[in-house]
């Protein structure tokens, strides 16, 4: 049996990517992976590590929502040349009018209507 010579590789990745990055790296069976809270010099980057909390995950879900309803919707959207679009109609509210509005939002509702 014939050695082989050895490379380590860093590779750092958003969180929302692990799992595809993950299958594709086993795929080639050719890497250990590692988390990097298990190595041993995550406990120089403690900054770098952040835990899921259920505020993050929730708004994760919130977002992914919002996302999916606004590609659904924009085929729908009203093209105007860009003369429309510089000079397009604006609606100025105050800061009280703002604050209302993104408080009562329900996103949810809107996602599950789409």
């Amino acid at each position: 049996m014939s050695i082989s010579k050895l490379s380590k590789v860093n590779i750092y990745f958003h969180n929302d990517n692990k799992e595809e990055l993950i299958q594709a790296i086993q795929e080639l069976s050719c890497v250990h992976v590692l988390d990097f809270k298990e190595t041993a010099i995550a406990k120089d980057y403690e900054a770098l590590i952040v835990e899921d909390s259920g505020a993050d995950i929730e708004l994760e879900k919130r977002l992914r929502g919002l996302d999916f309803a606004i590609r659904c919707l924009s085929p729908f959207e009203k093209r105007t040349g860009i003369a429309n679009m510089i000079a397009g109609k604006r609606i100025f509210v105050s800061k009280d009018e703002y604050d209302e509005i993104v408080n009562d939002f329900d996103d949810t509702s809107v996602v599950q209507t789409i």
